[in-house]
């Protein structure tokens, strides 16, 4: 599974959730999701400058919006990989692959986290060593199945060795 976003709180009495969403989908194609484990159909999907809501099934009333506030919604990573097409990645796919910086392969990708403004990826040198380093404008130049490209003068700028 991969969660795609939180729900933030209720919109209105008659059920309607603002979300939180956590990366590109941002729900576009996606009719099912899973919220504590459980499927639910999405009724309705609005995107508005101030967020984006949805309406799910058998949720009409502000009470069980309520209930519904600060849960995680996933969907199938099957399902992500549909809506995003065959030359996107998500995020999971980058675990264990090579970071390659000028040319040089210096480490592998080990995590990924986000602590709000920025994708952080913790890795680790093939002399051991740990590193981090943001996912920051100009940094990134590509990613295949097995590597990580990354702009040397860029990495140099964020990269923090443990």
């Amino acid at each position: 599974m991969l969660t795609i976003g939180k729900i933030v709180k209720p919109q209105g009495l008659n059920g309607k959730l603002k979300v939180l969403p956590y990366g590109e989908l941002d729900f576009f194609g996606v009719d099912e999701v899973f919220i504590n484990g459980k499927p639910i159909k999405i009724k309705e999907t609005s995107f508005l400058p101030n967020g984006i809501f949805i309406v799910l099934d058998q949720v009409d009333s502000i009470e069980k919006a309520n209930a519904l506030r600060n849960k995680e919604i996933q969907i199938p990573i099957e399902i992500a990989r549909q809506i995003l097409g065959e030359d996107r990645f998500l995020w999971q796919d980058a675990i264990n692959c090579n970071i390659i910086v000028g040319n040089q392969n210096i480490g592998v990708v080990k995590d990924i986290d986000n602590f709000g403004s920025c994708d952080i990826v913790f890795a680790v040198s093939h002399s051991g060593q740990n590193f981090s380093f943001p996912i920051v404008d100009g940094l990134l130049i590509s990613l295949t199945k097995n590597d990580i490209i990354l702009n040397k003068s860029k990495f140099d700028e964020v990269v923090c060795f443990d």
